[in-house]
């Protein structure tokens, strides 16, 4: 996809409101037995120029934007489902998956120091400019099991338990 500025009636074009983007999905399904079934996925998306419009700000001496110059994320897992035909459980299925976000959060920070007091050592009449770029990348490894009882006319329930660990990196991490 490639969506350009949108345009509000009363505004005009809303600017940094456009972005780009791709992502792809694929899933297998693998009957082991009638009953149990193995599955496996994969999701990829990459984006691009995504910019937040709500938080750009200008005014009198100041101007500040942000945007991902790019913001990817990976995804896939392993499901082995069972299906129980006889008592109050009606599934039961475990998962094993991995998720990975790579992105990149820029932001632009201009300030005239003829309005506002300047920090110390900028002279009284420049304009201050403050250009960050924080990346971030965050792996995640996990296990679901979910169980899932038959349905009456008055209750169905589906329990679970989800364990994850979260490893971060890049130079946005405090």
């Amino acid at each position: 996809r490639r969506a350009l500025d949108y345009k509000i009636p009363t505004f005009g074009r809303v600017p940094q409101s456009g972005f780009r983007d791709w992502d792809a999905l694929a899933n297998l399904r693998y009957p082991l037995t009638p009953r149990m079934s193995l599955r496996g996925g994969w999701q990829l998306y990459r984006g691009t120029h995504i910019s937040l419009p709500g938080l750009l700000t200008e005014a009198p001496g100041f101007f500040q934007s942000f945007s991902f110059p790019y913001y990817d994320r990976d995804a896939a897992h392993l499901t082995l489902t069972r299906d129980i035909p006889e008592g109050r459980l009606a599934t039961a299925r475990a998962t094993v998956y991995w998720q990975r976000e790579r992105r990149n959060f820029y932001s632009h920070e201009e300030v005239d120091t003829t309005y506002y007091a300047p920090p110390s050592g900028v002279p009284d009449n420049a304009i201050q400019f403050t250009n960050q770029d924080r990346l971030l990348d965050l792996s995640t490894w996990g296990f679901q099991a979910q169980v899932t009882t038959r349905r009456t006319d008055n209750s169905f329930l589906c329990a679970g338990l989800d364990l994850a660990s979260d490893h971060t990196d890049g130079d946005n991490i405090r």
